[in-house]
């Protein structure tokens, strides 16, 4: 598994529901499309996020608000209360750039220091 999988499937077991559940009717060829490519001002369709900061959505829900997407609110209130550093492991490790996206060994680190955490 590559870590921009990683990252979805992450999403995917917090959140319980299929990421890009609410396509609907938008083909195979446009949901590729929105997924893979930006366009224009319309950032890469990605699944919405909250943190426990704001709890609202991350910028990757901001971003689907700027293509016109409707930011998904049930799959974000399904989340559970995120922090900060665990929404940034996502939203890097789906990153358009994959130069940008974490080795394994920094999902590990960051993982087991959020583990620590939860222990204290």
């Amino acid at each position: 598994m590559d870590v921009y999988s990683f990252a979805i499937t992450m999403w995917a077991s917090l959140a319980q529901i299929a990421p890009y559940h609410t396509r609907g009717a938008m083909g195979i060829d446009e949901f590729t499309q929105r997924v893979c490519k930006a366009d224009g001002d319309r950032m890469q369709m990605r699944p919405p996020l909250r943190t426990t900061r704001s709890n609202t959505s991350s910028e990757s829900g901001d971003a689907a608000a700027a293509g016109d997407e409707a930011i998904d609110d049930e799959a974000a209130r399904r989340l559970p209360d995120l922090s900060p550093e665990i929404v940034a492991l996502m939203e890097r490790g789906w990153s358009a750039d994959p130069a940008l996206r974490p080795t394994f060994d920094e999902v590990k680190s960051t993982l087991d220091a959020a583990l620590a955490a939860l222990d204290e």
